[in-house]
């Protein structure tokens, strides 16, 4: 009898202990964070895509948003040990409380039975906005500055990649007044000749660089005359200075007695490395639209008026102009590179990117985006959608730039999002 307790207790012992011995279960937050951090990425991936096959079917584009999460999680668990004595003296009391029955080994007629349950829960809550309003879309289909291009084109992004996705047309004018324009639409029958020109504009040196300039503010101050409004002007500048980006100085160095305030601008702007192809771009083009370099004198600065953005006269050179897309245009765009890569004579647009293949530096052809309709379901994608009764997707091999393709979009989009063009109250709330 003593024997068969010693069991059961050291049986609800063993099992607690198992139970409770170890680490405690508990909601894992980071593994919650790093869950909603990958179905984000898949959805916003498959929103991308799913606007690009969109724009290849001329249908409406639509963004939505996602602007909070909430996560909840929670664990209970408890254990027990049931046990059944049938008595070996009827009428002993209690069912055989104090009697257990008799058996071999004094174990048969007796039955202990540990019991546990564990339960864990964890959910998200998330809402859904829709960007379609006017301050969003006001920004949507304004053109790229070019502010945003040189951010990426000073961040290792390979320039051809970038200016196939921002540069709509090129406009180049000859000497004699003749222009010709080239459409950057692979489904265009001159597509070949702006690929030719914008890898030959690349291999010159084409970039961009954000001037500093200072616009006169006014007219010139004679000393003598503002002598006596003179420490409230210094004052007024002092404390608008850095604020403003505003300089005091003389008109010239020969006139000391004139001041000129002056504010501080920006001005971005197309042009070409003297340090790349000097030669070659200053035989067909002119020093004109070489960047300015910052050992430049007054005069040199003043004469290099870069790439504008329209053709100007040149009486022995060439000019040219690059007209920027919008970010719309840049889907309407991608869309078109899968109308070319899936009709009857799929046309792919690939870009020349520098491979070291053996200690030697070769061009490999890239392509710019891989679309597959349709394909094989085990095949692993980066973004897959279903839309008007077909599946697309984006292979994660194999695909080229497409990767950075989504990448660039993002950031191109989160930009578009200024302060009020996520609503403030949700569109769709998703428990």
């Amino acid at each position: 009898m003593r024997t068969k307790f010693k069991l059961a207790l050291a049986i609800e012992a063993l099992f607690c202990l198992s139970l409770f011995g170890c680490t405690s279960i508990a909601p894992d937050f980071s593994d919650m964070s790093q869950t909603y951090q990958r179905t984000i990425e898949k959805y916003q991936n498959n929103n991308l895509l799913l606007n690009i096959v969109r724009s290849s079917k001329n249908m409406p584009l639509s963004f939505i948003d996602i602007p909070s999460v909430i996560g909840t999680g929670n664990v209970s668990e408890t254990a027990g040990l049931s046990a059944l004595i049938y008595s070996a003296s009827p009428g002993s009391g209690l069912s055989g409380l104090f009697t257990a029955a008799g058996g071999a080994g004094g174990y048969i007629a007796s039955y202990y039975q540990p019991s546990v349950s564990l339960t864990l829960g964890r959910s998200f809550n998330f809402t859904q906005s829709s960007l379609e309003n006017a301050q969003f879309s006001n920004e949507f289909l304004s053109t790229i500055p070019i502010q945003t291009i040189h951010y990426f084109n000073k961040r290792h992004t390979p320039r051809e990649f970038i200016f196939t996705l921002a540069i709509d047309q090129i406009i180049v004018k000859d000497p004699d007044g003749t222009t010709k324009l080239y459409y950057n639409n692979p489904t265009v029958g001159n597509f070949s000749e702006f690929q030719s020109i914008l890898k030959k504009l690349v291999a010159y040196g084409l970039t961009t660089e954000i001037l500093k300039v200072d616009a006169p503010m006014g007219p010139p101050l004679d000393i003598a005359k503002m002598e006596p409004m003179l420490g409230q002007i210094v004052m007024q500048y002092v404390g608008a200075k850095d604020k403003d980006k505003l300089n005091f100085k003389p008109v010239s160095d020969k006139n000391t007695k004139a001041y000129q305030i002056t504010q501080e601008k920006e001005i971005p702007r197309f042009c070409f490395d003297p340090t790349v192809e000097y030669k070659n771009v200053e035989r067909e083009f002119g020093e004109t639209m070489f960047c300015q370099s910052s050992f430049s004198n007054s005069k040199q600065k003043i004469e290099n008026i870069g790439i504008t953005g329209t053709a100007s006269n040149n009486k022995s050179k060439q000019s040219i102009s690059l007209v920027l897309r919008s970010n719309k245009d840049v889907y309407r765009y991608l869309g078109e590179v899968y109308i070319a890569q899936s009709q009857g004579d799929p046309r792919m647009e690939f870009l020349a990117t520098p491979v070291k293949i053996n200690n030697t530096i070769k061009a490999e052809q890239i392509p710019l985006l891989v679309i597959q309709k349709n394909p094989d379901l085990s095949t692993k994608a980066i973004a897959s959608i279903e839309y008007d009764g077909a599946i697309y997707s984006i292979p994660a091999e194999n695909s080229g730039y497409s990767a950075m393709v989504l990448d660039i979009l993002s950031q191109f989009l989160n930009l578009n999002k200024i302060p009020g063009s996520i609503p403030p109250s949700p569109a769709v709330l998703v428990k």
